[in-house]
């Protein structure tokens, strides 16, 4: 008695199921990382136009406080703001309560809000960091 195999049909048919069902779960997936990656990107980009239309500009600063104006297109947040000595070595440095700052405002930051001891004596630079990056310098 000879031994059978299945027939070619069967193994045909078998072979294309197989087939499909592999390129449909390939297909599905690649579809589901090609959303993913396109949305993570769409944030960032929006972020980055954001951020290139941020700017803030230090107008005045004292040993008690400093004050920062918003004169780019955007809103921005001040995250930052960091206090050095004369000599360079950082005097104090904190984030202000309320940091939002809308477009063409101007707003003073007490240095005691973000942790000094105020008044601050011998002031080299002040420097401010928003919710974008480095925002702005003064020195003294």
């Amino acid at each position: 008695m000879a031994k059978k195999g299945i027939s070619p049909l069967i193994a045909v048919v078998l072979l294309v199921v197989f087939t499909v069902g592999v390129s449909v779960i390939i297909s599905s997936w690649l579809s589901q990382y090609a959303k993913q990656t396109t949305r993570r990107a769409g944030s960032g980009t929006e972020r980055a136009v954001e951020c290139a239309k941020a700017l803030v500009q230090i107008t005045g600063a004292s040993d008690s406080g400093v004050f920062v104006a918003n004169i780019g297109a955007s809103d921005v947040n001040v995250t930052m703001i960091k206090v050095y000595y004369a000599n360079g070595s950082l005097a104090c440095y904190g984030t202000p309560t309320d940091g939002q700052l809308k477009i063409g405002e101007e707003k003073y930051f007490g240095y005691n809000i973000i942790g000094c001891t105020t008044p601050v004596s011998n002031i080299g630079k002040v420097e401010v960091s928003t919710n974008c990056g480095f925002g702005d310098s003064y020195e003294y």
